[in-house]
């Protein structure tokens, strides 16, 4: 998880900030932005780890049918996307009838509810196996 975590968040801080400097948002918009974003990878990480320990593929020959063929795979990007699509429908509904400011606070908290139910998943899993 620290590793996936090293490999996406600095990337995220610096698209998110860019983008931030290029359509000129206020700075208290950028750090919800920029926070979000890092919950946005928790959850992502946390999931992918709930996936990949449910779904384990020990018995593989190389390590493409684990990264490309494995069930873990698909179970983990179809409802990661969907979530973060009806996420995305979510902000643009609410935005027109709430502060942004708001609409971030709440993806805040929904991504870190997310993030923390799908991690004591991981730890519940991780300990009956």
């Amino acid at each position: 998880m620290l590793f996936n975590m090293y490999l996406t968040v600095p990337f995220m801080l610096f698209s998110a900030l860019c983008l931030c400097i290029a359509s000129k948002a206020p700075v208290p918009n950028t750090v919800l932005y920029m926070i979000l974003g890092v919950t946005l990878c928790a959850y992502s990480t946390t999931w992918g780890c709930v996936c990949g320990v449910k779904h384990i593929k020990l018995d593989w020959e190389n390590e493409v049918e684990v990264i490309k063929q494995g069930a873990a795979v698909a179970i983990y990007l179809l409802p990661n996307m969907f979530v973060i699509m009806g996420l995305c429908v979510l902000v643009v509904a609410l935005g027109k009838v709430m502060n942004h400011n708001l609409i971030s606070v709440i993806m805040i908290l929904i991504t870190s509810l997310l993030s923390a139910l799908s991690y004591g998943r991981v730890m519940k899993l991780s300990k009956r196996g």
